[in-house]
């Protein structure tokens, strides 16, 4: 609760006017994320980063400081040493693993819970399976978000705007980029996928990006990387019911009443956009109750996101 106070000094009055009111501040979701995405295989002989970075408070601006607390755990997800794990794990937002530390087809699952240091009962979890290898001819790929995929989460009425991403990769050209949505190869030519979704019963969608480069002063030298990415369908707000009082008025002039009731949503506040066609009479509002001034019409629409 956020207590919000106006003194206001009016003149001839000794004693100024007092108008207080609580505002309640409803959250957003936690966003769990580790660099590299789900899958990465990686040289053994190098200091590897397990980065919480991309990890947001999605109530907060991407830009500012996310008050989140971490915690890790880690295991191999075949039967191999479990105590390899026991000396990387700390509370902070990054992790190293010592050069040479693993054996080579080393297999270790991370996973990452994020907690809210506001509301420690806010939280998100998400996991990487790093594979170590012997081989020197591999490279870190990242991918990100353009457009239609914040939060890992897409809508069927757009494409989907992802960007492959090559870390560290200064002293290399890259020579092939193969993107696959589920089993099918979508697009082979460019570092950025634009996607339209086909299948529109489809919750989920698993991209995979693979990349293959060339070192800029030995040719000869080729290098691969591998990264995914899961995007889960933004059903969006199911079951609201939208009235309008009056019936009827004089356009620009009648003060309408508009009230959205029984939303259905796994993630508030909602927002509610009050339309005539395609044009928005005024800003969205996280109000269920709008009065608006309407142009000449017959129908209002209502957009719930």
């Amino acid at each position: 609760m956020v207590l919000v106070r106006i003194n206001a000094k009016v003149i001839g009055r000794h004693l100024p006017v007092v108008a207080r009111c609580y505002l309640a501040l409803a959250s957003q979701r936690l966003l769990a994320s580790i660099g590299g995405g789900i899958y990465r295989e990686v040289f053994r002989g190098k200091t590897i980063s397990v980065n919480a970075n991309p990890s947001r408070d999605l109530s907060l601006s991407k830009n500012s400081l996310q008050y989140l607390h971490y915690e890790w755990t880690c295991g191999p997800s075949k039967k191999q040493n479990p105590k390899i794990c026991e000396n990387t794990m700390k509370t902070t937002k990054r992790i190293s693993i010592p050069a040479y530390s693993q054996p080579n087809n080393q297999t270790l699952r991370f996973v990452l819970l994020i907690r809210s240091s506001f509301d420690p009962l806010r939280t998100a979890t998400t996991t990487q399976i790093i594979v170590f290898s012997s081989s020197r001819r591999l490279i870190d790929i990242n991918i990100a978000c353009v457009s239609n995929c914040n939060g890992n989460k897409y809508t069927i009425t757009s494409h989907i705007h992802l960007k492959g991403q090559c870390i560290r990769c200064r002293n290399k050209k890259i020579t092939k980029w193969k993107w696959c949505v589920g089993t099918s190869v979508v697009h082979r030519a460019s570092s950025r996928l634009i996607y339209f979704v086909k299948d529109a019963l489809a919750s989920r969608l698993s991209i995979n990006l693979d990349v293959e480069a060339k070192h800029r002063l030995r040719p000869s030298f080729t290098y691969r990387g591998s990264s995914w990415i899961y995007l889960e369908k933004n059903t969006g707000p199911t079951g609201t019911t939208c009235n309008v009082n009056p019936r009827k008025g004089d356009a620009l002039e009648t003060l309408f009443l508009i009230k959205c009731i029984q939303s259905h949503a796994r993630f508030k506040p909602l927002k509610y956009c009050v339309g005539i066609t395609r044009f928005l009479v005024e800003e969205c509002k996280t109000d269920e109750m709008q009065f608006v001034r309407l142009p000449p019409t017959t129908i209002v629409s209502v957009k719930v996101c």
